[in-house]
């Protein structure tokens, strides 16, 4: 039963309590709906046929089909007898304890891996080290090597040194 159920210690309100019984009584409706469709073709049928009578009642503003709700449960389960009705019931309650346990598994999963990403690795992972450069040999005496091609460090304030050529070109389009 809803009526007890307390939202983060406050009373939930009428309304709220009654759009809550609509829905789940609109998921029972559904589970019941498909386990007829499957298990009793010709239960199925009627069932379907009295729910839209009590909408077409409903709308036309009959006092007896005032809540939907109300109206539906009581001629649904006349319709479909005990025994289907309890097993729908049965199926329902299983659909929401399974639907509750992903949930709590899917916060326990979350949870776990915000605790992971605050927590310092346990042991430091090796970076990949990168391969040193080898001196080059002279391609003709390989045990000669090289010297290393070394750029001139240059002042940040200086600008970059350029070749005599394009010294001369830039002067002379200033």
């Amino acid at each position: 039963s809803l009526a007890g159920n307390s939202s983060a210690g406050t009373s939930m309100s009428q309304t709220e309590l009654e759009k809550k019984r609509k829905e789940q009584f609109l998921m029972f409706t559904r589970v019941l709906m498909k386990y007829l469709e499957q298990r009793d073709k010709e239960v199925h049928t009627r069932a379907k046929t009295q729910i839209k009578e009590c909408y077409e009642k409903n709308k036309a503003g009959d006092p007896n089909f005032a809540s939907l709700t109300i109206s539906m449960k009581s001629t649904l389960r006349a319709v479909v007898g005990e025994v289907y009705w309890k097993k729908a019931e049965d199926y329902l309650q299983h659909f929401l304890q399974s639907k509750k346990g992903q949930l709590k598994e899917k916060e326990m999963m979350k949870r776990q891996q915000q605790q992971q990403q605050q927590l310092p690795p346990t042991h430091p992972q090796q970076q990949p080290q990168q391969p040193q450069q080898q001196p080059q040999q002279h391609p003709q005496h390989p045990q000669q090597q090289l010297p290393q091609q070394q750029q001139p460090q240059q002042h940040p304030q200086q600008p970059p040194q350029q070749p005599p050529q394009q010294r001369v070109q830039q002067a002379q389009y200033m």
